[in-house]
């Protein structure tokens, strides 16, 4: 099984498209409030937009969320493109001088 996004999108721009993510709000800069992984379902990855196909291995993470909205929200993400989304998280930490701590 392949373990990443598409074969076209690189490290940088996995990297790149998380930070766009957490930056626009399609994906929060914290820790999930459950996680799971297994096969891909066909849903597109919330981070680089590429399907999550049946051969290849996804996480699904999901958010609890408050307010207007009250509920969870789960989202698909290969685990290339969840490596890159921890990582930009990690560094977005050390930018405002945090902790990576969990």
């Amino acid at each position: 099984m392949e373990s990443g996004a598409s074969p076209n999108i690189s490290e940088f721009s996995a990297r790149d498209m998380a930070r766009a993510a957490i930056h626009a709000g399609k994906l929060p800069n914290r820790n999930p409030d459950r996680m799971w992984g297994g096969r891909g379902e066909g849903a597109d990855c919330t981070i680089c937009t590429v399907p999550v196909k049946h051969d290849e291995m996804e996480f699904e993470i999901e958010f609890n969320q408050d307010g207007d909205t009250p509920g969870s929200v789960t989202h698909h993400i290969h685990v290339r493109c969840f490596a890159a989304w921890e990582f930009e998280r990690d560094h977005l930490d050390l930018v405002r001088g945090g902790s990576t701590a969990p």
